[in-house]
């Protein structure tokens, strides 16, 4: 059985979730070790059915969209300002895995994009950002 990720290598983590106790649905994910490590992380504080970035991948990723798309971070209230900072972040995440050779579905993908946009890690960078650079908020 081929890696649900990378679609190339055997997978060797095999996670079983259910979406809720009471319920008996459960969904299997086959995954080889390299994608694993990089986005299923054992997280406690996540629902068991989202695939998520680890956190040494996704600081390392924080650190790379800080340095090219500062307008990731921007907290202000236009629209069209929070639409640009959104697809800053789709397109570099996309970008990312794909240089990466990290090639997965767009379900997968779509989870992978939540984690990074809208945990708590994001926000606790964005905000030590702003501490350091207070004008991107006003941009």
């Amino acid at each position: 059985m081929l890696c649900e990720a990378c679609k190339k290598e055997p997978a060797a983590v095999h996670l079983t979730t259910a979406s809720r106790p009471d319920v008996a649905s459960e969904r299997t994910f086959h995954f080889c070790e390299a994608c694993a490590k990089a986005i299923v992380p054992l997280m406690p504080e996540l629902p068991p059915q989202l695939l998520c970035l680890s956190d040494l991948y996704r600081s390392k990723l924080y650190d790379a969209l800080q340095s090219n798309h500062p307008e990731a971070f921007y907290t202000g209230d236009d629209p069209k300002l929070r639409r640009k900072a959104m697809n800053a972040m789709e397109i570099f995440l996309r970008e990312q895995l794909r240089k990466e050779k990290i090639d997965i579905g767009d379900f997968a993908f779509q989870m992978l994009l939540h984690d990074f946009s809208f945990s708590r890690h994001f926000y606790e960078r964005r905000d030590l950002y702003h501490r350091m650079h207070p004008r991107i908020a006003e941009l």
